[in-house]
């Protein structure tokens, strides 16, 4: 089976991202881990290492999914979780098929937060033109029976020779600060 392109770089991405991250975030009470691949697969081992009951609850209730990277953050006191997705291509320009795979990613699993990360490339004109245009894509409120539930969305690029991030100026996850504080608002 032929490797897509992006995948090389999934790792190094995580690991960037996870580094940058803890650095925002500094507090011994927030617990975070990534996988690659399989969300629920993924949960379980997850929940497993924490022990957590919240975390093996969504792992039996989640869709099989194969995510190129999330996360998974807690406050360990309250046991609230954060789901981050990060969509990873590896092409000249993201598009609109592009942000709507992610899209629909984070409404199946119903992560709070979302990334779509292009590997040394940039935003379609296309893409930042709707998503300047129609800012509620990026920040999408939605009911599921009675709870309200906000997904955020956010276009970064990753420099795979600095092994840094740039940012996009479309959506509410305008850097990893930005990032940082809403884990910290979605877990308490």
């Amino acid at each position: 089976m032929r490797m897509r392109s992006e995948t090389r770089y999934y790792e190094s991405i995580a690991a960037s991202l996870e580094s940058l991250l803890r650095s925002e975030l500094r507090n011994n009470d927030i617990e975070m881990e990534w996988r690659i691949g399989e969300f629920s697969k993924g949960l379980r081992e997850i929940s497993k290492k924490w022990g957590s009951k919240e975390v093996r609850i969504l792992a039996e209730k989640c869709s099989e999914l194969n995510l190129d990277i999330f996360f998974v953050a807690r406050k360990k006191p309250n046991n609230n979780i954060c789901l981050l997705i990060l969509e990873v291509k590896a092409v000249g320009a993201v598009g609109l098929s592009d942000f709507s795979q992610l899209v629909g990613y984070m409404m199946v699993s119903g992560a709070q937060l979302g990334l779509l990360v292009n590997v040394d490339g940039r935003m379609s004109s296309r893409l930042g033109d709707v998503l300047g245009d129609y800012l509620e894509l990026t920040n999408i409120v939605r009911l599921v029976g009675d709870k309200r539930i906000e997904h955020k969305i956010g276009v970064f690029y990753f420099d795979t020779a600095t092994r840094r991030f740039r940012y996009s100026s479309r959506g509410p996850i305008l850097n990893v600060p930005k990032l940082a504080e809403m884990i910290k608002e979605i877990i308490g």
